[in-house]
């Protein structure tokens, strides 16, 4: 609902400031209702003529820090919470930082959490002292925040902000004080503080103080507690209404959750399909988790798991979960159930299996130093491992940082790898299936993705069995070596034609070189077959692309 309000010519509200303090308080006040806690106010509003925004940042000092989730729009369930600090700590905090000249992550004093948004990098830092030779820190861009949203919720002299997040932050561990040799302090002098005596070493890590790693990627709200002495409020969010934020002011209860489930009992499903859609949805953390645990949704769950397209629904309830800040999870269910009732679709159908027999369907999942998240299965040009074990027991791995970029070993990333090595070392459970890792293409292992395979009980059909298949490299030393050889038969290919015979040649060698190796050799007849199986595949693609830019794969013979 949208309202346009316009004070009196008589009102006491003598500046726009005052006036939308005036509007928000009003609101708070109405909201504080359990039945009128779900509506959120909006205020929409552009700086006065002439304003100018000097400030490159604003730095917010907090009494306290949680991670959580918002279960429905008056709701926010706790998940982690920091330390509290107290008013005085913080005013104290807020003096010396305005009398000091140096940079924040020189000064090397204790208890002091604050939140600093840089406006001209566009990005977020909370910075937690918690002793002089221990600090914490989580960094996230503005566009890694879901639709730059943030919600105000005032209490008294209280305010708690609410940033929803698309992607985890990145932690980070400091220590200072630490002593230095000449060469690092020269390295690092950027960091000195203004006696160059110690300096803060920040260090990549999986948790944040006692939030550990897996409590850390299941929360999608970050949740800042502080109170409006010497906080520049206004100011802060105007700017951050010019840079695209929606900003809504609301009353949501608070509750803390002591214990924390990450475990989610599995109904009896009738197919696998349905089990992975089922394990994708419970990676989304606790926006599902502490949604999914309701007996009225576990009662929807188990009797709506006979329906035999129920994978269907549950890939489409999972995309909703993704698309919206707060998602209803037992209504989105009903709906798509309803539905694919009455139109025999979901809400998320569009996709269609391309033209081609050389198109396979194939289940992803993506890991991040935090998170883990099931994607749905998606069309791909297959290989010619995929085509001979069938690719239904084949998952395609993508791995990446927090913020999906490639993770990268030069940067103090020992935590974060050492993570998902963990992960690998594990394998993967998904039902009855455990996968194991298998190996990746050469294109996949500069784009960190790798594949994994899962074992029907059948003889020769596990990951040593597929090895064995691909060939004898038990005598290749070299790891680079190894992977690339298994990388070749993953490789993107088309199935063009069937080798009849197959002569093996000795390769030209001597005593210390072999001067043949990979080289083969082709009969005329052969080849052209392979030549007219390929300009036939040329001319299909342009058929099916009516004239656009289309990519050819590998043909491999």
């Amino acid at each position: 609902m949208e309202v346009y309000v316009t004070p009196k010519h008589d009102s006491k509200v003598a500046t726009r400031d005052e006036f939308i303090d005036l509007l928000t308080r009003t609101w708070i006040s109405i909201t504080c209702r359990n039945d009128a806690r779900y509506m959120w106010l909006e205020v929409t509003r552009s700086p006065p003529p002439g304003t100018v925004l000097k400030s490159p940042s604003h730095k917010l000092f907090l009494n306290g820090l949680s991670l959580g989730t918002f279960v429905s729009p008056g709701s926010y369930h706790s998940h982690w919470k920091s330390a509290f600090c107290t008013t005085a700590e913080i005013l104290t905090n807020a003096t010396q930082d305005a009398n000091s000249d140096t940079d924040d992550e020189e000064d090397c004093s204790s208890n002091q959490l604050s939140a600093l948004f840089e406006h001209d990098t566009e990005s977020l830092s909370v910075v937690w002292k918690q002793s002089p030779s221990l600090h914490w820190r989580m960094e996230i861009a503005f566009d890694s925040l879901a639709d730059r949203v943030l919600v105000v919720s005032k209490q008294g002299r209280t305010v708690h902000l609410f940033l929803f997040l698309a992607n985890q932050p990145k932690i980070y561990r400091g220590r200072c004080g630490e002593p230095q040799s000449r060469a690092q302090l020269q390295f690092h002098r950027h960091l000195l503080s203004s006696e160059g005596a110690s300096r803060v070493m920040w260090e990549r890590e999986c948790c944040f103080e006692s939030c550990d790693r897996r409590t850390f990627g299941a929360c999608n709200v970050l949740h800042m507690k502080l109170t409006t002495l010497t906080q520049d409020l206004n100011t802060l969010v105007c700017r951050l209404e010019i840079m695209d934020f929606a900003v809504y002011y609301s009353n949501p209860v608070l509750t803390e959750m002591e214990n924390t489930n990450y475990e989610l009992p599995w109904p009896t499903f009738q197919t696998f399909d349905a089990s992975y859609a089922w394990f994708c949805l419970q990676t989304r953390g606790f926006k599902v988790l502490d949604q999914a645990r309701s007996g009225e949704f576990t009662e929807l769950l188990n009797t709506a798991t006979t329906n035999p397209q129920f994978d269907r629904i549950l890939n489409a309830v999972a995309v909703r979960v993704d698309e919206w800040l707060i998602c209803d999870l037992r209504k989105t269910l009903v709906e798509e159930l309803e539905l694919l009732e009455k139109t025999g679709r979901t809400s998320e159908d569009a996709i269609l299996r391309p033209d081609g027999d050389h198109f396979v369907s194939i289940r992803r999942l993506l890991i991040t130093p935090t998170t883990m998240r099931g994607l749905s299965a998606q069309w791909g040009v297959g290989n010619r491992v995929v085509r001979h074990y069938d690719s239904d027991r084949f998952i395609r791995v993508i791995i990446r940082d927090e913020d999906l970029s490639l993770l990268s070993g030069a940067n103090r990333l020992r935590k974060p790898i050492g993570a998902i090595t963990d992960f690998l070392r594990r394998d993967l459970v998904v039902a009855d299936r455990r996968y194991h890792f298998l190996g990746c293409s050469n294109s996949q292992l500069r784009e960190h993705g790798l594949w994994m395979y899962a074992g029907d009980g059948q003889e020769g059909h596990t990951v040593d069995a597929i090895r064995r298949w691909m060939g004898d490299l038990s005598k290749e030393r070299c790891i680079a070596t190894y992977v690339s050889r298994l990388g070749q038969f993953f490789s993107a290919s088309r199935n063009t034609i069937e080798v009849a015979h197959v002569e093996m040649i000795p390769d030209v060698q001597n005593d210390r070189y072999c001067f043949t190796d990979g080289i083969g050799k082709i009969s005329p007849l052969l080849a052209k077959k392979v030549t007219t199986m390929r300009n036939s595949l040329i001319h299909a693609n342009r058929r099916v692309a009516k004239g656009g830019h289309g990519r050819m794969s590998h043909l491999v013979g």
